[in-house]
């Protein structure tokens, strides 16, 4: 079932099963057969500020991306019944749940692989961004994970690129990861950019893991949330939100549900703070979206940031710890460097639980 939130132009009712039919069986009758009774989308609820829609399952079948085309296509946004209209929530059925196999890790796995589990995980992204070559990037990661950080990632603007490419990064990052687990006695995951067009995907992620690389990440939204399927699930995989913004018109948490079904075990969302422009609320609900029970799927590890430093970790202590909070800036903008930036982290946790 879809909620839609919308201001209505024609009545309640009227202009609900508008909308229900656009985003179904818009041209019904074929000879003496009406295919409403089978597979028009019905109105559980209606008023003047918006409605619950049921999809019949056989339309779509158990697929995320047909799915998304039915209860968020042109019949739902370009109907003309209704202004403003916006995807609110979504509740899946156990039938389509039941095609797929969501996290392979989770939030259990995640723990069980770095072995932390009365805190929040802490995310670094190595900066500058953009630039760097995968020698300095290097010792950049490890500055940040001797200093505390339990990952380190790639902005989301850098993967295989000219300037590093992903298998030279890959394999001298995990060299200064493993060093910096030596020296501290802690696991840790580099979490490395496999986002391409699609046809690359797969084999960026083969270069992952051959180079010894033990998380990926993919943009999901200009990547396509199914994009995890390319890929294999031997090592944990992470969601970024790059172009979510620009999906205004569909509730974020809504996205991240579907980012889980698809498998993501870490799905980043904008945290609190000016620059990101979320609220408590709306963090919540994209946490709540991970970790709620859906059916027999693996809950995934919510990450937050946005400008985030050890000033404001506490800030998402209403979260608990099953959370993984990121930091570029925080980190790697420390005055004294990203080894005591991640220090700071830490210590500001522990401080916060004293």
């Amino acid at each position: 079932m879809a909620r839609y939130v919308y201001r209505a132009k024609r009545a309640p009712l009227q202009t609900a099963e508008a909308i229900a039919l656009e985003s179904s069986t818009v041209i019904w009758k074929y000879k003496n057969r009406d295919l409403r009774k089978r597979h028009a989308a019905r109105v559980i609820d209606a008023d003047k500020n918006g409605a619950t829609i049921a999809f019949p399952l056989e339309n779509f079948g158990c697929s995320i991306t047909k799915l998304l085309s039915a209860v968020a296509g042109e019949g739902v946004f370009y109907s003309g019944v209704a202004d403003d209209v916006k995807l609110a929530d979504l509740q899946l059925p156990s039938a389509f749940l039941r095609g797929f196999g969501g996290p392979k890790f989770g939030i259990g796995g995640l723990r069980r692989l770095l072995n932390v589990y009365r805190r929040p995980l802490f995310c670094g992204v190595v900066k500058p961004n953009i630039g760097l070559k995968p020698k300095e990037f290097a010792q950049l990661a490890y500055e940040g994970l001797a200093g505390g950080l339990d990952a380190v990632k790639d902005d989301e603007m850098q993967a295989d690129e000219s300037y590093s490419r992903l298998a030279t990064r890959v394999r001298l990052a995990m060299q200064a990861l493993h060093k910096a687990e030596h020296e501290t006695g802690e696991r840790k995951i580099y979490i490395a950019n496999t986002t391409a067009d699609a046809g690359k995907i797969a084999a960026l992620h083969d270069v992952v893991t051959e180079n010894g690389g033990n998380c990926a990440m993919i943009n999901a939204f200009p990547a396509g949330i199914t994009s995890s399927f390319l890929v294999p699930k031997t090592i944990p995989l992470m969601a970024h939100f790059t172009v979510s913004a620009s999906c205004t018109r569909i509730a974020p948490h809504v996205l991240t549900l579907l980012q889980r079904v698809a498998g993501f075990d870490i799905i980043g969302n904008p945290g609190l703070g000016k620059r990101m422009n979320s609220n408590e609320a709306e963090v919540m609900a994209n946490a709540k979206a991970c970790r709620l029970r859906l059916g027999s799927l693996r809950p995934s590890l919510p990450a937050f940031g946005g400008s985030d430093s050890a000033a404001t970790i506490s800030r998402y202590s209403f979260l608990g710890n099953d959370v993984m909070i990121i930091m570029g800036g925080g980190v790697y903008g420390h005055p004294t460097g990203p080894r005591t930036g991640a220090e700071s982290v830490r210590d500001a946790w522990a401080k916060g639980r004293r």
